[in-house]
């Protein structure tokens, strides 16, 4: 959990100045640099809101709201999700800040997130990402043959399951494993890590690794987080949010 003092604290120890404007809120600058190596100022405000610490900026360089570029409706920066940020210690966290400002400076260039600075989905999508990326760590793909985005998770309808739901994962044309209520119907069918030319074939119940399970937690995820950010759309589309055209692809265009 980042604490305002502690923040104070460190800048004090890396000799940065900062002022208080009260009990809950500091002003300071910080510069980094951009692409041609100029040095760019950005001043900041640490604001202390209950038991999160918000950073934004003060001099209206960068827009007052923009999901694309990771700036909340309060003016404040997404840095990632509360609980990343409640687990690191305050010198990561005044780097997450130093990057995002040089992420800033790249999009003010290209007008697009730069792809060597991670981004979280927007609203609860960033939930369901970061459950499709823990799930990503269990699982080598690519010695498998799959690759993540030919996976397609479907609900059909089955007669014998008129309660439940009855889904088929795909990857590409391929169906790879049929569940019911996110359980793999046949278990005894092979796993996809059953390697073609083997003998014996490891089945769905007795692979180690669980790779029905593992994949469907990806699948499912991966819906569930293009769900998610399409009620964040809509829901600030629903508030009237004006787009700031400072981005070449946004969802309030």
């Amino acid at each position: 959990m980042q604490q305002l003092n502690n923040f104070k604290e460190y800048l004090h120890e890396r000799g940065l100045p900062f002022s208080c404007k009260n009990n809950d809120c500091i002003e300071f600058s910080l510069k980094v640099t951009d692409l041609s190596g100029k040095r760019v100022k950005f001043n900041l405000q640490a604001i202390q809101v209950r038991n999160k610490l918000k950073i934004r900026e003060t001099d209206n360089r960068l827009p007052s709201f923009c999901p694309n570029r990771h700036i909340n409706s309060d003016n404040s920066f997404c840095l990632g999700t509360d609980e990343d940020l409640m687990n690191i210690t305050v010198k990561d966290f005044y780097q997450k800040i130093t990057s995002f400002l040089k992420a800033q400076l790249q999009v003010e260039k290209f007008k697009c997130w730069p792809f060597d600075y991670s981004e979280w989905a927007h609203g609860d999508g960033a939930i369901y990402q970061k459950k499709v990326e823990e799930n990503l760590m269990k699982i080598d793909l690519k010695s498998i043959g799959i690759s993540l985005n030919k996976l397609n998770l479907v609900e059909k309808k089955n007669k014998s399951f008129p309660d439940q739901k009855y889904l088929q994962l795909f990857h590409g044309s391929n169906l790879l494993v049929t569940y019911v209520d996110g359980i793999p119907h046949n278990k005894r069918n092979s796993c996809i890590c059953t390697k073609y030319g083997k003998r014996k074939h490891i089945t769905l119940k007795n692979c180690k690794r669980q790779c029905a399970k593992i994949l469907y937690n990806i699948a499912s995820n991966e819906l569930k987080r293009i769900d998610a950010e399409a009620k964040f759309w809509e829901r600030c589309k629903a508030l009237n949010s004006k787009c700031c055209q400072t981005m070449s692809e946004c969802g309030l265009k």
